[in-house]
């Protein structure tokens, strides 16, 4: 966990919007749980990285963002595997399904559909995915299907492009895994990260000439 090292410090809440100073980007306006006041904090970089619903994207970007498809999930229980610790990959009409185990009882099922999401999605599910589905899928498939909601979201796609404004990155949800190498002076970043829907702020400081080759727990471990 970033929070471990001792030159690193996490503060977590709702960020409102950025900051600025003319173009550039100097900061964000946050808000914390039970604390109705909003506070300031200040940097020379700031990094978004709050996801496909980004509420912040807007004020840094203009191109469009390109939804080509939804991804529409189900959570099936004691669902056999064809091979034990391997996911499965069923190349179904019109798209692909995925298959994996979460947990010794969970199997998640993510099941790609193309175009604009299905009113009837459960019927689609049936009618269309059950039959390409491998048969020891099928009953665990079958019964999450009448048991549990089915959750989508979009697979949205955003070309690169420059962010309209210094002082800032924008990154894709996940770039933000990607080991970043730091031997630096005294540095003070700003990243918003999305977490389960909700924007979370972690400030990051990094000590004056700390030799630090920060990985994802040193540096990104917060996410």
């Amino acid at each position: 966990m970033a929070s471990c090292h001792k030159s690193v410090t996490v503060i977590e809440g709702t960020v409102t919007k950025l900051l600025y100073d003319g173009n550039c980007i100097v900061g964000v306006e946050y808000t914390t749980s039970g604390v109705f006041c909003k506070k300031v904090v200040k940097a020379p970089l700031t990094i978004v990285a709050d996801g496909c619903f980004s509420k912040l994207r807007k004020a840094l970007v203009t191109e469009a963002v390109c939804v080509p498809s939804y991804f529409s999930g189900l959570l099936l229980e004691d669902c056999p595997q064809f091979q034990w610790n391997h996911a499965e990959i069923v190349l179904g009409d019109p798209s692909p399904i995925l298959v994996y185990k979460i947990s010794p009882k969970h199997t998640r099922v993510l099941v790609d559909t193309p175009g604009l999401l299905q009113k009837d999605i459960k019927g689609y599910m049936l009618e269309k995915i059950l039959p390409q589905l491998p048969a020891h899928l099928r009953d665990s498939f079958r019964a999450a299907l009448y048991s549990e909601r089915v959750r989508s979201m979009p697979n949205s796609f955003l070309p690169a492009s420059h962010a309209e404004k210094t002082g800032v990155i924008l990154l894709g949800l996940y770039t933000t895994s990607i080991p970043i190498q730091l031997i630096t002076q005294d540095i003070s970043i700003t990243l918003v990260i999305n977490c389960y829907g909700n924007e979370y702020f972690f400030a990051v400081e990094m000590e004056k000439k700390a030799d630090i080759k920060s990985d994802k727990a040193a540096f990104l471990g917060a996410v």
